[in-house]
């Protein structure tokens, strides 16, 4: 279990990382399709433009919200799984005392009088 959230969160990271490599790359086009809404003459062309401009950006925030979402996610379950880690060391170190006092218990003999 501890493996696989390791893994979620390295490749979380990475996903993190390559969005915020490609921010230059979404903002210049951005800019272009803004550049080309302005400079296009048909009113058509134009309100095409900003639609699919519109619709890039939207797509856009929308990931990164979900990568940040996820994130939240993965750090939430690793903040519970290390604490149920401890709590599961603890109870199998009591289970273990405990057992040993339930062996002593199996060797005391009760004679009737």
């Amino acid at each position: 279990l501890a493996q696989v959230q390791r893994k979620q969160i390295v490749e979380q990271r990475a996903l993190g990382g390559e969005l915020n490599e490609r921010m230059p790359e979404f903002e210049g086009l951005i800019a272009a399709g803004n550049r080309g809404a302005e400079a296009s003459e048909k009113w058509i062309e134009k309100e095409s433009f900003e639609v699919e401009v519109k619709s890039l950006k939207e797509m856009w925030d929308d990931t990164n919200v979900l990568v940040d979402v996820r994130g939240d996610n993965l750090n939430e379950a690793k903040a519970k799984l290390d604490t149920f880690v401890v709590a599961y060391s603890n109870l199998i170190s009591w289970i273990g005392g405990a057992e040993e006092k339930v062996k002593d218990f199996e060797n005391v003999r009760v004679t009737p009088r």
